[in-house]
């Protein structure tokens, strides 16, 4: 891929995420003024990414989620849902780290005690877990603990997405297992 191409994308990317940041902020304006007022700086940070080619949104993640880790934890359906958009959004971006994977997988196990947007909860789970490697150890595990718990919901659409979810994480982390043995195998001869 071509440096223009690949700046478009990242143009794309930035204006998108500008734009449901946006709608984020219009949506918690009345009743969650410190999410729209987080929101509006997580706007600014973007914006200032998206200006400068130099920076990478990589290096602003943490100020981004930090408003749609509060808009998760205000429980209210339609916040809750612009906030896991949000935050699949940065996934598939791949500029989730190490530190900001551990906060989406908090969120992402309180929505599931709470019950709420369980199908958007396993999406974002299989996404993170499989777009990158970046959720290892105890992290990784409670990763797929939630998505056991929710196995055993009473919905059947959500145990079924789950059910279907567990069979391709546990895959997809075996895989994990086997590139990493074969990549230690490798360095030691």
């Amino acid at each position: 891929m071509t440096t223009s191409a690949s700046d478009g994308k990242a143009a794309k990317m930035l204006d998108a995420l500008q734009s449901d940041l946006k709608a984020l902020c219009m949506e918690t304006k009345k009743r969650y003024p410190h999410i729209k007022d987080s929101c509006e700086e997580a706007i600014i940070k973007v914006r200032g990414a998206s200006m400068n080619p130099q920076s990478s949104l990589s290096q602003i993640t943490s100020q981004v989620l930090y408003p749609l880790v509060q808009a998760a934890e205000t429980k209210d359906p339609k916040i809750v849902k612009l906030s896991l958009t949000l935050m699949q959004r940065l996934i598939v971006a791949d500029v989730v780290d190490t530190n900001s994977g551990e906060h989406v997988v908090e969120t992402l196990w309180m929505l599931m005690e709470a019950g709420i947007e369980e199908l958007k909860v396993l999406q974002t789970v299989t996404l993170l877990l499989t777009t990158s490697a970046v959720i290892q150890g105890a992290t990784l595990a409670k990763a797929l603990v939630l998505c056991f718990r929710l196995h055993f919901t009473k919905d059947a659409t959500v145990v079924n997405t789950a059910s279907a979810t567990v069979r391709q994480l546990v895959s997809v982390v075996f895989e994990r297992v086997v590139a990493e043995d074969a990549k230690y195998y490798k360095e030691e001869r």
